[in-house]
């Protein structure tokens, strides 16, 4: 959701981003396709390394949620106990972002 108000917020050439729209509505998915899923999980292998599987089968189908909570998983020191890490970060990491936006 952070990533969304930083976008909005961004100037490009004086104008915030947001406000370039042509239609007036921007459609930001919330889930992506397992194809696009699996292509962003290959990049984020090929980024750092061998990564441990069950991040992606963990993670709900949002690729946004899947490359923070990889980076903050790697950024962790690549704890062992991944479904701890992923049930920790969604329930502080992510409620936290949430929070900070209501």
């Amino acid at each position: 959701m952070q990533a969304w108000i930083s976008i909005a917020d961004m100037p490009t050439n004086g104008t915030a981003l947001i406000f370039d729209a042509s239609t007036g509505a921007m459609h930001l998915p919330s889930t992506s396709s397992k194809e696009h899923i699996q292509l962003v999980w290959e990049q984020l292998q090929q980024e750092f390394g061998e990564l441990d599987p069950l991040l992606l089968e963990l993670c709900p189908p949002s690729i946004p949620l899947l490359t923070v909570m990889t980076r903050g998983w790697v950024e962790g020191g690549r704890p062992q106990d991944v479904a701890a890490f992923v049930r920790t970060y969604v329930r502080e990491e992510l409620m936290e972002e949430v929070s900070a936006v209501l």
